[in-house]
């Protein structure tokens, strides 16, 4: 993936305290689910398989897990507002088992990796 100045308005917008300009057309980093741990505070484009899915109705978050069931999992994607009541529509069978690449600021909760998203444009199925 490539890394453009589109991207880089996009992710300036959202996380001002990250320097960006080292990026601009340049790859955006390709890991696996398992590799992101180590890639804690980047920007990058992770891809998994996910094996659990979660919607939490008191904060209309929806959760990806990708590597194994919670709490078990390498990785988690969590969706927020807008885009996680859409994504509910599906069935979480449409999620599970199936292989999908997100994009964005990875960060750590409870010692797991992962990346928080707002836009659907940054979770695309592979």
């Amino acid at each position: 993936m490539i890394y453009h100045t589109s991207w880089h308005r996009f992710y300036a917008a959202r996380y001002p305290a990250y320097n960006y300009g080292h990026l601009v057309n340049h790859r955006l980093s390709l890991i696996s689910g398992r590799q992101a741990q180590y890639h804690v505070g980047e920007v990058a484009a992770v891809f998994g398989r996910v094996y659990e899915t979660y919607y939490d109705d008191i904060n209309n978050e929806f959760y990806l897990y990708f590597g194994a069931p919670y709490p078990q999992n390498d990785f988690t994607v969590v969706v927020t507002g807008r885009e996680a009541r859409k994504m509910r529509r599906h069935s979480p069978r449409y999620y599970i088992g199936r292989d999908f690449i997100v994009s964005g600021l990875v960060t750590q909760w409870n010692g797991n990796p992962e990346i928080v998203i707002n836009y659907s444009s940054q979770l695309k199925r592979y």
